[in-house]
């Protein structure tokens, strides 16, 4: 149907929305499974463990869809936040730009993912949109998340090239997922 966002659709002059940040999936998961082996304090890993019910983006994608003229949309899963970008940029031929300062982060992910030394930005994150959108339309858009309790901004721009771009640094496509080397060392350390 020509009403669905497909991640592909990224233009150059795009303004580009993130929901709810890196790492949000891993965070809530691994505090979960593994509460005795996160060196965290009991109210920090409570709120970490919270993370969970961020996970869902079937409302926050409809929110987003609605409030204005998104050209393309993906669920940041496995490689994380910069795996779904990189995923966006080459699958529309463009370079995604983005500011780290402006990317929402949920309470408790800075901390859990200090605490297990895990890149955020290259671990699992379901929960997380990446949404390009026409630029004077990015505000509805984060008004129409913002209304309904998402964390969202505008964290950067759509250009044309190739790859992604943050900080001024373009960034090496990951690897895999930061998050399962950790998952693996804490169930090793849990038998």
């Amino acid at each position: 149907p020509a009403d669905i966002v497909h991640p592909d659709g990224s233009r150059p002059g795009d303004a580009l929305v993130v929901t709810k940040g890196p790492a949000v999936e891993t965070t809530g998961l691994l505090t979960t499974l593994f509460p005795d082996q996160v060196d965290l304090p009991a109210e920090t890993l409570t709120v970490a463990q919270e993370r969970l019910a961020d996970t869902g983006v079937v409302r926050d994608a409809l929110a987003a869809a609605d409030a204005g003229a998104v050209s393309a949309m993906h669920d940041a899963t496995e490689g994380g936040l910069l795996g779904a970008l990189f995923e966006m940029a080459d699958s529309a031929g463009v370079r995604l730009v983005v500011d780290s300062d402006d990317v929402p982060m949920l309470p408790g992910v800075r901390e859990t993912c200090e605490a297990l030394d895990i890149d955020p930005w290259r671990a699992t994150t379901g929960g997380t949109l990446a949404i390009a959108v026409a630029p004077e339309d990015a505000d509805a858009v984060v008004a129409a998340l913002d209304a309904q309790d998402t964390p969202a901004a505008v964290v950067g721009r759509v250009e044309s090239g190739e790859g992604v771009v943050l900080d001024g640094e373009p960034q090496a496509r990951p690897e895999g997922d930061a998050s399962w080397p950790v998952y693996e060392r804490l169930l090793a350390d849990r038998e």
